[in-house]
């Protein structure tokens, strides 16, 4: 289903408002093809079905993040899909996917945690045995945690904000090399485009972080 112009405006904004009341709002970002449609087309893809909302996680406090979960919980918007991922080693959030109604919008909030030069993020293990391991050759061995993808740290370095369907947002001030990543020749409208990372970081256990190791395969081109 694509996106529904009504439920998603009034989705942004419960996200804004909420991380503006947490104190998280300048490290929430649009993302992935939310930012896309906001840099290429000042609105949302046509074809897309779901936003995408990034949040800087090391710049916030794992109260904040908590507080920010619970405003949008009180905002009713997990009621339809209620999809959360965490860290088994901190607890800390990787991904959250929510829908209020079944007409409604979904959003998926993806949560870039740092690790050497990378920002990196995922769905924890829904990925090992989903998407992504099995992909691989060789494949990932399915008891693994979580393998996640990443992009340079430095390109989030600077945000600025900008406006967005009536409200202002932060994007990263670098946002074209950032969807250059995504979706190489973003320029060009594709149907069925969806995002890609060649830097992984494989996590055979949350909680023995010297065998964590990061991965690169082969670049994509559309």
């Amino acid at each position: 289903m694509v996106i529904s112009r009504e439920s998603a405006i009034r989705t942004l904004s419960e996200i804004r408002q909420a991380a503006q009341e947490t104190g998280i709002y300048p490290y929430v970002t649009l993302g992935y093809g939310t930012l896309l449609g906001m840099i290429r087309e000042n609105d949302f893809i046509p074809h897309d079905d779901d936003l995408d909302i990034v949040i800087l996680a090391d710049h916030v406090t794992a109260e904040q993040e908590e507080a920010y979960l619970k405003r949008l919980m009180d905002f009713g918007l997990f009621k339809k899909r209620h999809k959360i991922r965490r860290r088994h080693d901190t607890g800390r959030l990787l991904w959250t996917s929510m829908k209020r109604t079944g007409k409604d919008t979904k959003c998926c909030t993806w949560y870039f945690q740092r690790y050497d030069k990378y920002y990196f993020h995922g769905k924890g293990k829904d990925w090992i045995l989903g998407k992504i391991g099995p992909r691989l050759e060789p494949p990932l061995n399915p008891t693994f945690h979580a393998v996640l993808k990443g992009i340079p740290a430095y390109l989030y370095d600077h945000l600025i904000e900008r406006e967005f369907q009536g409200m202002k947002f932060m994007i990263p001030t670098q946002y074209g090399q950032i969807l250059d990543r995504w979706y190489p020749s973003f320029s060009v409208p594709r149907k069925n485009c969806s995002s890609w990372e060649d830097m992984l970081l494989i996590i055979p256990d949350w909680k023995d972080a010297k065998h964590w190791y990061m991965r690169k395969r082969e670049h994509r081109y559309f």
